[in-house]
């Protein structure tokens, strides 16, 4: 069964799709995920994701369609997906180590050029359960936004929280 946060998050890729003119294609099967069949997609989103959910060969597949150029984005528990990956957290930069409970906070953009990110307000408040990670990933990607965590409990990476962040990596981003 699909959870409701995850079925708002593919409306809202929807959404964008059609504001940004892009095709959206959804599906849970991982065997989707296969050699000559990912080259077609700019972009694989991991939306909610988490645990072991590709077999060696379905990695090796994503490996050579990131290494070729092809995109990838991860979505809050996507930090929780293949955890013995070590590709997968190369391209994430870190792995959670908690969370807080689902808690309003205060986000601070950090890059407010960058084209994910230029249209948000410089702070803003969302709900949300907040991960805490292994390592900062400052210095290793290019962070656009934090979570200050003096507004909400459950925080353990002090006054610099990135919660999102983008790299190139190794002919992928």
């Amino acid at each position: 069964e699909q959870h409701a946060s995850t079925a708002a998050g593919v409306a809202a890729i929807r959404e964008l799709g059609e504001t940004y003119r892009f095709s959206v294609q959804v599906t849970n099967d991982a065997r989707k995920i296969e050699e000559n069949t990912l080259d077609k997609y700019r972009a694989v989103v991991f939306l909610n994701t988490s645990g072991d959910v590709l077999n060696a060969a379905q990695q090796a597949a994503f490996e050579d369609y990131f290494f070729d150029g092809g995109g990838f984005v991860g979505i809050h528990s996507a930090i929780e997906t293949e955890p013995d990956w070590g590709f997968l957290t190369d391209i994430i930069g870190t792995r959670a180590n908690g969370s807080s409970p689902v808690t309003d906070a205060t986000i601070k953009v950090a890059d407010r050029v960058h084209i994910a990110s230029e249209n948000l307000p410089e702070y803003w408040e969302r709900t949300d359960q907040w991960y805490n990670f292994t390592s900062n990933v400052r210095g290793k990607q290019h962070v656009l936004a934090t979570a200050d965590e003096s507004t909400y409990a459950g925080g353990t990476m002090g006054f610099d929280h990135p919660i999102t962040w983008c790299q190139d990596y190794k002919g992928g981003r």
